[in-house]
């Protein structure tokens, strides 16, 4: 409700209420004992790689012991004979199965631990299965201040102004201006739609990026590279100098890379993090792979069977007091592994890939699993779209379904994003079928590109 509401204001007003929240976002992010924890995660940034696997070693055994708070985990750890208190935490560990977004989403209330101070999460997936859990702010200060370090290594600081391409909605589908941007002051924000890119609108993006000249972009991959592509096919250029491009939440293509290198003058580092903090990689300034971060959880890499090179991303979150994970599955994948250096190294992250709608006035619409982070009605999702930009939304939903609620409420969502020019069917199904890897392909598209 409060959303309709704000894309029903005029633009002066949504940047108002933009940075109102953002306010109090930030005094909450990065108030407390943020500064502290920045310091101690910065300084591991310097970390031998001894240090760095005693440090493992020392929280992975904090995390066991912790845990135990837990009635799912007190229960588990009982059932496949972890001992919390062992010298040899990695052992014990690997005593457990892989756990499942299935069974976090069942098991969320045996999980949690009551935590003073903790935080309301909701988070989507590559599955189009949404997760609601809670973290501590120590954990969302843990994160924020490890994403901190990478930006650091790449000349990036807090208090810099960020062009930011997300998957938030921030202008409604039929908005036929051209101010196609917002500005959030406080945390010195300038977000652009992804929602709203297109040949006819793309000469209006670049303009208000060469009015203002902010050097750092950050966004999604599809976006940006879309962005690139459009203003190069237009002969639009930009008439300043970007100094760094930094990407997240999707897996970087080569050929993205390359046209966002093309158009922009830059090379984009890219970064991969999830809310449930089990896993951070990142790029540094002067390296093209993704280093693990080993100091801020444990992450094991699991062979696909069948598929040399890949491998399963698994993470147990070190941080989180209020939602421990032990050998999380995050349904990405990576290749080019490399565990011959520590940190360990991987070429490329698989599941985050493009996965876009085209709609009829040639924009792509990308990262819709955003419509389904609230929606723990719904084990998995897959947008199929027909020759005719026409849509169909399989659905694997859970006993909390209910026809009469959740048809209206997801079309109503992706209606708010795509706009009525286009036919949306919502069906369900028992199953969706995967591919040779084992993983769901969020959108499969039948559109003659």
């Amino acid at each position: 409700m409060v959303h309709r509401i704000y894309l029903a204001l005029p633009y002066f007003l949504q940047n108002v209420l933009l940075t109102f929240f953002a306010f109090f976002n930030d005094k909450r992010r990065y108030g407390g004992r943020y500064r502290h924890i920045e310091e101690e995660v910065f300084n591991r940034g310097k970390f031998s790689p001894k240090e760095l696997k005693a440090y493992q070693i020392k929280k992975l055994k904090e995390a066991l012991e912790h845990a135990q708070n837990s009635k799912y985990w007190a229960k588990r750890f009982n059932e496949f004979g972890v001992d919390p208190s062992s010298e040899n935490p990695i052992s014990e560990l690997l005593k457990l199965p892989i756990l499942t977004k299935h069974e976090v989403r069942n098991c969320a209330s045996q999980i949690r631990i009551d935590t003073n101070n903790s935080i309301k999460v909701h988070t989507s997936g590559t599955t189009g299965a949404g997760l609601i859990f809670y973290e501590t702010q120590q954990s969302e200060a843990e994160r924020w201040a490890t994403w901190w370090r990478y930006r650091n290594d790449l000349g990036i600081y807090r208090g810099d102004w960020c062009v930011l391409f997300g998957g938030r909605s921030i202008i409604a589908p039929d908005y036929k201006g051209k101010n196609f941007h917002r500005v959030n002051y406080y945390s010195k924000q300038v977000l652009f739609s992804c929602y709203h890119l297109s040949n006819e609108n793309i000469k209006f993006y670049i303009q208000e990026l060469n009015s203002r000249k902010i050097e750092w972009i950050h966004g999604y991959p599809s976006v940006i590279s879309e962005l690139a592509h459009l203003a190069l096919e237009n002969n639009y250029r930009l008439d300043y100098k970007v100094k760094s491009i930094t990407l997240g939440a999707e897996s970087l293509s080569a050929n993205q890379a390359r046209v966002i290198e093309s158009f922009f003058g830059v090379r984009p580092k890219q970064h991969y993090g999830l809310a449930e903090s089990v896993a951070n990689l990142s790029q540094k300034s002067n390296d093209a792979q993704l280093h693990v971060d080993e100091d801020f959880a444990y992450v094991e890499f699991i062979p696909v069977d069948g598929s040399e090179g890949l491998s399963r991303i698994v993470g147990t979150n070190f941080t989180n007091k209020s939602f421990p994970l032990f050998r999380y599955d995050t349904g990405d994948l990576a290749s080019g592994l490399n565990e011959n250096t520590f940190p360990r190294v991987v070429r490329d992250i698989d599941g985050r890939k493009e996965d876009y709608v085209l709609l009829p006035n040639g924009s792509k619409v990308g990262r819709l699993d955003h419509i389904f982070k609230d929606a723990v009605y719904v084990d998995e999702a897959q947008i199929v779209q027909l020759e005719d930009f026409s849509l169909e939304v399989k659905l694997v939903v859970n006993q909390a379904w209910d026809d009469d609620i959740h048809f209206p409420e997801l079309e109503g969502e992706f209606r708010e994003r795509l706009g009525r020019d286009i036919k949306i069917v919502l069906n369900k199904v028992e199953s969706i079928e995967r591919t040779k890897s084992g993983k769901l392909r969020f959108v499969i598209s039948k559109v003659k590109k």
